[in-house]
């Protein structure tokens, strides 16, 4: 009786999944015949960033890739993984903080005060 039973839910299953088959798929990708589309222009690149003598460079081949409100004491680690600038900055700026960060030659975005106020960067 069990054997009966096994038999009949096996044969029930491979009709089941005989009925899921739906033909030969194509990927979205495949089945296209457009051509690539248009690249969008972007905010940023080198002519904006020309707009300002002590911003980002204007070299073609930079990306701004950036954290969020750390201390410069970190700068070597950030720039050993790819960041190249700082957005805020954890607690500061502070005279330290400064003083770090030209030495690591990393860009920084954050508030002007104290010391950063007389700096020509």
């Amino acid at each position: 009786m069990k054997r009966g039973i096994s038999s009949v839910a096996v044969t029930a299953m491979l009709l089941a999944l005989a009925g899921c088959d739906a033909g030969p798929q194509t990927l979205g990708w495949e089945g296209s015949t457009a051509s690539e589309p248009k690249p969008l222009p972007w905010f940023g690149g080198p002519q904006y960033y020309a707009q300002w003598p002590h911003g980002f460079p204007t070299d073609p081949a930079f990306f701004p890739i950036g954290v969020w409100m750390q201390n410069p004491l970190n700068a070597a680690r950030y720039q050993a993984v790819g960041i190249n600038h700082y957005v805020g900055l954890w607690q500061g700026p502070t005279d330290e903080q400064f003083t770090t960060w030209l030495a690591a030659g990393m860009h920084v975005v954050c508030e002007q005060a104290g010391v950063w106020q007389s700096s020509p960067r």
